[in-house]
Formats: C-alpha cells, structure tokens, sequence
C-alpha cells in the first residue's frame, strides 16, 4: 500500500500527473496547477502520440516524493522508464483515488465520504435547486 501525501496537505495544490511516451515510452512524472493546459503543451512540442495514464489533486511534495522513489529509473529530468514496478503504482494511485476521503462541501461537517459517495452528494443537492 502506498502512502501518498494527501491533497489537503500545506503546499502548492494542483495535479500530479503520469504522461507516457506512446504505449512504451518513457513516462513523466511531473505538477501543474493546470492539466490541460499542460498535457496539451507537452504534445504540441512531442512528434509522438502521448497517453495521460492518471492524474490526481496532490501538492509538488508528492511530485518530490514519487521522482525519488523511482530516482534508480530516471531516464532524464522528469521522465522514467516504465518498469513494472511504475506502472504497478500508478495502478495503486488509480485504485487509492477512488476510495479518497472527502468533507462534504455544503455542510462542512467532520462526517468523512469516499468520492463517489461525494460526487453522488454533489448531483443530489444540484439537482434539487
């Protein structure tokens, strides 16, 4: 089980990201505050085809975090080689993503949800306006 830093940690807030090269490139792991923007940039300048693999809120410690646990596969800067071991704790990420702990953003009280039962919640009170 991997422990990640959770977004509501002190930091710059944003996203943090897993770009592959292809199907069996290199992978970046990088931070940006605007996904978009970035994917779009980085394939604007890249001759090949890139696959967001996942993205999540998260601050730039855990952008830090992820670069030095993979340091031993770094191809250059920001970009690894995809070994199983990657590619295994992205599905990880994938998996810890869904069951995230969310306050409940109308009331603010201290009662703890999973972010479907958020999303769910959010829908719910949306559509009763």
């Amino acid at each position: 089980m991997i422990a990640l830093v959770p977004f509501e940690e002190p930091g710059d807030i944003g996203f943090v990201y897993f770009i592959q090269c292809e199907n069996t490139g290199p992978i970046k792991i990088g931070f940006t505050k605007d996904i978009k923007k970035r994917f779009y940039g980085m394939q604007t300048g890249n001759p090949f085809k890139l696959n967001m693999l996942f993205n999540y809120r998260a601050n730039r410690q855990t952008e830090e975090m992820f670069h030095e646990w993979f340091r031993d596969v770094n191809v250059r800067g920001e970009w690894f080689w995809p070994t199983p071991k990657l590619l295994e704790m992205i599905e990880e990420c994938k998996a810890w993503e869904k069951d995230r702990v969310y306050k409940d953003p109308i009331s603010h009280s201290d009662d703890l949800m999973t972010k479907r039962q958020w999303l769910s919640l959010v829908r719910y009170r949306k559509s009763c306006r």
